[in-house]
């Protein structure tokens, strides 16, 4: 599975987009898409194969106010379009 960074507005061609391979997944075990009640669940931690290279078109997100030095390894949250 691929996950893109960089893209602003689906289906176009942008000069930061860049897709990387997923080398695992985790989602929160209450999570059914089916149950719209299961939705609040909806979050799950990804690990890349390479890592996020960061520029003006691609920066890491504010988790909670606070900032992580460079080379700090973690996971990251994000939203956007998914498909499977």
């Amino acid at each position: 599975m691929l996950v893109v960074v960089g893209a602003h507005t689906l289906g176009s061609n942008e000069p930061y987009k860049k897709r990387l391979w997923l080398k695992r997944s985790v989602m929160h075990p209450r999570y059914d898409y089916s149950r719209p009640r299961s939705r609040r669940y909806d979050i799950a931690l990804l690990k890349l194969r390479t890592p996020i290279e960061f520029n003006d078109g691609v920066k890491p997100i504010c988790v909670d106010g606070h900032e992580f030095p460079p080379g700090t390894s973690c996971y990251v949250t994000g939203w956007g379009y998914t498909k499977g």
